[in-house]
């Protein structure tokens, strides 16, 4: 049922999956759960109801039900995506909308609009609610783990809510879009402030204006999470040495790079290595099901 059915107030979630690949197409589908695709790095597309959408770090897609869609994937230096996707009930679920309805005006707003898909740029706050969802659908059914994903859901909605209302009203978000498809596409190269604010149409000062309140950062901060995005790809998927990593994502040294990603990461490029043994899974069709 659709999410803005107010019928089917609980939510539940049905699948998940992350994959971190360099090519992939996705046969045009539709089904009857609601959907977020977030781009964690990389580039990526999504048609929805015949429109193509490009996405990268940071933005994602909502799809309600029903909605056809497809993925593609086509970029040599990686993409990383979690996906999940739940259904909307009647009677029982993990999380329930109706408190959110009651209490917060953007909330019933976003249902009375009740867009069949949407794309935004997803703040640090949103990347953190579908990590941490997946984490605790990783960990199983338990009654605390019932407990933070229904938290979780709800947190969703209000964030879904929040972008749906600035993706109407903001007109600076395309400043934003296209300073951040420069950067993702010259991360690895020398790139300033002025040359991003330079492609948007806007000077300097703006766009880090623009880019702390969308992204939580500075234009150069943003571009060191692309740069540390990527070598998290290397360093999963490849057995480059670090130093090679270090050049390939933009950093003049493996010292600069250490500390860039230890900053951002929380561990050392060494110790990240030794964490993930392998990347995300490859298929979409392997889906970890919701017990």
């Amino acid at each position: 049922m659709s999410l803005y059915n107010t019928k089917t107030p609980w939510l539940q979630p049905e699948a998940y999956y992350s994959l971190s690949l360099q090519r992939y197409s996705m046969a045009t589908h539709s089904h009857p759960r609601c959907e977020i695709m977030y781009v964690l790095s990389g580039r990526s597309a999504v048609e929805a109801d015949g429109k193509r959408h490009e996405l990268s770090h940071g933005q994602y897609i909502f799809l309600d039900e029903g909605v056809p869609h497809r993925l593609s994937i086509n970029d040599p230096r990686g993409c990383s995506i979690m996906n999940i996707e739940f259904a909307c009930r009647a009677d029982s679920g993990a999380a329930c909308v109706r408190g959110a309805l009651a209490a917060c005006p953007s909330v019933q707003a976003f249902f009375r609009a009740a867009k069949p898909y949407f794309t935004a740029n997803g703040r640090e706050s949103f990347g953190s609610v579908m990590k941490d969802l997946v984490a605790q659908l990783e960990r199983g059914n338990t009654p605390d783990t019932r407990f933070l994903i229904g938290n979780l859901l709800e947190r969703t909605i209000c964030e879904l809510a929040e972008a749906s209302a600035k993706e109407k009203t903001s007109g600076s978000l395309i400043y934003v879009r296209r300073a951040a498809a420069y950067l993702e596409e010259h991360c690895t190269e020398t790139v300033t402030v002025e040359d991003a604010a330079r492609e948007a149409g806007v000077n300097r000062s703006y766009l880090q204006a623009l880019f702390h309140r969308e992204f939580g950062c500075g234009v150069m901060a943003y571009v060191n999470r692309l740069r540390i995005n990527r070598a998290k790809f290397l360093l999963t998927n490849t057995s480059m040495r670090q130093i090679d990593i270090a050049e390939e994502v933009g950093f003049n040294s493996r010292q600069n790079f250490a500390l860039a990603f230890t900053k951002t990461a929380g561990v050392s490029p060494s110790v990240f290595r030794r964490q993930t043994s392998s990347g995300f899974s490859v298929k979409t069709d392997d889906f970890k099901l919701v017990p």
